[in-house]
């Protein structure tokens, strides 16, 4: 049988018996998705679905043996021997909304063309919480191709875009259409 990401989602919530605990196994699912995919040998290797899911779990046990817990490795290795891992993404994109239903946060990117000194990160992340209503857990990203502004993506669902180049974009469009 084969199961869904937001089934994976949901039972890798029920295996933590409370948010502490299912935080840490997001974290620790985290650090193994970024350590893969930005390796594309690894990434290859754990998502092949003719490759061993036995040597896969070698592999995993042997590179991050330092870190994961039993708990998270467990997982692993289901999504391993259910030939799923490639679904690890968006499995960790549901985790995360449902984490942030419990303890009341949204997600918000801000990507700007130059790097955002900490206070005024702080001020914004205070505009955004009075704005959403909900604590923003921001991460921030600096794209040249901005020239100047912010973009702001809030859950991955709702964007607004005040950069530079989306303005510039903005009007190619407007006179394109005259």
């Amino acid at each position: 049988m084969r199961y869904t990401a937001t089934q994976y989602a949901t039972a890798l919530r029920a295996v933590a018996a409370d948010l502490s605990t299912f935080q840490q196994l997001l974290a620790d699912l985290r650090a193994v998705h970024e350590r893969c995919a930005g390796d594309r040998a690894a990434w290859s290797f754990f998502v092949d679905r003719n490759a061993e899911p036995t040597a896969q779990e070698r592999v995993l046990r042997t590179v991050f043996q330092d870190f994961l817990s039993d708990r998270t490795y467990q997982f692993l290795v289901q999504l391993f021997r259910d030939h799923q891992f490639a679904q690890l993404p968006r499995i960790l994109t549901i985790a995360e909304r449902m984490e942030d239903g419990e303890t009341g946060s949204v997600r918000v990117e801000v990507v700007s063309a130059v790097s955002i000194p900490e206070p005024t990160r702080a001020t914004l992340d205070a505009l955004l919480m009075e704005k959403l209503g909900r604590r923003p857990i921001s991460a921030y990203a600096v794209d040249p191709a901005c020239i100047g502004g912010l973009r702001v993506t809030i859950d991955a669902t709702r964007a607004w875009d005040g950069t530079v180049a989306g303005k510039l974009e903005q009007l190619r469009v407007r006179l394109r259409s005259i």
